[in-house]
């Protein structure tokens, strides 16, 4: 699967050492208030719920789904990024 606004590629589970194939997406989901956003057909995850279905449909084993990229969450009121990322917030165990 590639588009303007997405890209699906299909890694062999032998490559990997895995048991099954792995279909790895990258996305960029464009926010709802865009301009872009009036000239799409259907929305990025409708496509996307489709190719996996029809995955499902067309595929002969079983598969491995990673989906990543910005996905243009909304967090409301909350910020969209970590207010205090210091170390001292992390639970790291140093051994020697």
């Amino acid at each position: 699967m590639s588009q303007d606004d997405s890209l699906c590629i299909k890694i062999s589970g032998s490559v990997l050492t895995l048991d099954n194939d792995l279909f790895f997406c990258l996305s960029y989901v464009v926010p709802v208030n865009s301009s872009r956003q009036a000239i799409m057909q259907e929305h990025t995850f409708d496509i996307f719920l489709s190719f996996i279905a029809e995955l499902n449909s067309t595929h002969e084993h079983a598969f491995y789904f990673v989906l990543c990229g910005d996905m243009n969450a909304h967090t409301s009121n909350n910020a969209d990024f970590v207010l205090d990322d210091s170390l001292s917030n992390v639970d790291v165990t140093i051994r020697l």
